[in-house]
């Protein structure tokens, strides 16, 4: 999984991620609560591994997770944005 680079001003970050073939994916941009700020719903997964915000983020820490329909374990990479930090794996 890829993010944001290091501290920048890029607020509507680019998230990429590698998966079988055939998958389907759930993304959300979760606030330092744990709360959904951005996404899409199983009810419209995406198709492609690739994801750019198209509204900006204000100033926070964020966590980006995505879940296939192959794997239900999300991938969480943390962020601060909209000066997002290198992303990291967080276990949950």
């Amino acid at each position: 999984m890829t993010g944001p680079p290091g501290l920048s001003n890029v607020t509507t970050p680019t998230f990429s991620w590698t998966a079988e073939p055939g998958g389907v994916f759930v993304w959300a941009i979760l606030n330092s609560a744990g709360k959904p700020v951005r996404g899409n719903s199983v009810l419209n997964p995406l198709a492609a591994t690739t994801v750019t915000l198209q509204n900006a983020l204000p100033e926070g820490s964020y966590t980006f997770q995505v879940t296939s329909s192959i794997n239900s374990e999300p991938a969480r990479p943390a962020f601060r944005g909209p000066s997002p930090s290198t992303p990291r794996r967080r276990s949950s």
